[in-house]
C-alpha cells in the first residue's frame, strides 16, 4: 500500500488488517507537529519504527508494564486507608 491508496483523515484499518500482528490493533492518535517532528527525528536516528518507539515509550509509562521491572510506590491515598 503506498499514499496514493488512500487520503489523510480515511479509516484504512481494513486495509491495514492483513498485516498486523496476532493479538495487536490499530490505535489512532493525535499528535502536535513538534511532537511528530520529535517522533521522526528519533526513529530517523535509532532506525526504530514509529511503532516500535511508541511501544517501548508506553511500556515505560504506564504502571501495568512497570510492574515487572520497578518497585510499586504507595500513594497517600492507599498509605491512608492502610
Amino acid at each position: 500500500m503506498n499514499e496514493q491508496d488512500y487520503q489523510l483523515g480515511e479509516d484504512v484499518t481494513e486495509q491495514f488488517a492483513p498485516l498486523l500482528q496476532p493479538h495487536t490493533a490499530v490505535l489512532s492518535v493525535e499528535l502536535s507537529v513538534d511532537l511528530l517532528t520529535e517522533l521522526e527525528t528519533v526513529s530517523e536516528a535509532t532506525g526504530q519504527s514509529f511503532d516500535q518507539i511508541i511501544n517501548s515509550a508506553l511500556a515505560a509509562y504506564l504502571p501495568s508494564q512497570q510492574a515487572a521491572t520497578l518497585p510499586r510506590r504507595t500513594t497517600r491515598r492507599a498509605r491512608a486507608a492502610q
